[in-house]
């Protein structure tokens, strides 16, 4: 391999490391570079910094889906989509929520196991699942829920990168790519996914601490 398509580098890193990403693009070891788990404030200084030596932003990779859409909430996305970085949408089956299969009796280990029992116990989880059905009754009998969350996603103007762990998964999530929503589809996943409440709190969101992380590794780059 001579060159790498795409070189991330996750959370708000100490700036130095920026010029590295940098170097990295103007010795021809890469195509393109991007960033992974950045707010909104973190990306415009990269960006800007990355600008002034001529390299464009080109990606930010992060969680976003039905049933994690702070990026929506927070601007984090409006960002994205101002300075043309793209979003690589990771979970954009909701951590599995959203394969429709998790219930009661059948749970998932570990920390999903309690989103799962979360969502379970708000009444707006069925509805909203029942909203993917029928939007995926509309594309066909073998259309999965899985493809039309994903499909929601690209939609957005997002990458989704969902993970599979069998060959059954993957090729399901590959004919999500010929899905095409209609916009009254995808108002209507927005209007019932918008009932749903978070699996994970607004507060607890990472989103809302890479400011604070951003500055502090600033402060510490300038010291």
């Amino acid at each position: 391999m001579d060159k790498i398509d795409l070189y991330q580098i996750h959370f708000p890193s100490v700036l130095v490391f920026w010029d590295g990403l940098a170097d990295c693009f103007d010795q021809g070891l890469v195509k393109a570079v991007g960033v992974s788990n950045y707010g909104s404030e973190a990306v415009r200084a990269i960006s800007r910094t990355l600008a002034a030596r001529g390299i464009p932003l080109t990606s930010n990779q992060i969680q976003y889906s039905l049933v994690y859409r702070f990026p929506e909430l927070n601007g984090m996305k409006a960002t994205c989509d101002e300075l043309g970085v793209k979003i690589l949408a990771y979970s954009p089956l909701g951590l599995g929520a959203l394969t429709g299969k998790w219930t009661e009796t059948s749970l998932p280990e570990g920390p999903r196991g309690q989103i799962a029992t979360k969502l379970l116990k708000d009444p707006n989880w069925s509805l909203l699942l029942d909203a993917m059905k029928d939007v995926a009754k509309q594309h066909g009998a073998d259309t999965t829920l899985s493809q039309v969350a994903i499909a929601w996603c690209i939609a957005k103007g997002t990458t989704p990168i969902p993970g599979v762990r069998n060959v059954r998964q993957a090729e399901d999530n590959i004919r999500a790519i010929s899905l095409a929503l209609t916009g009254n589809e995808v108002a209507a996943l927005d209007a019932a996914a918008a009932k749903v409440a978070p699996y994970i709190e607004p507060t607890a969101s990472p989103f809302n601490n890479l400011r604070q992380s951003f500055d502090t590794k600033q402060a510490m780059y300038e010291a």
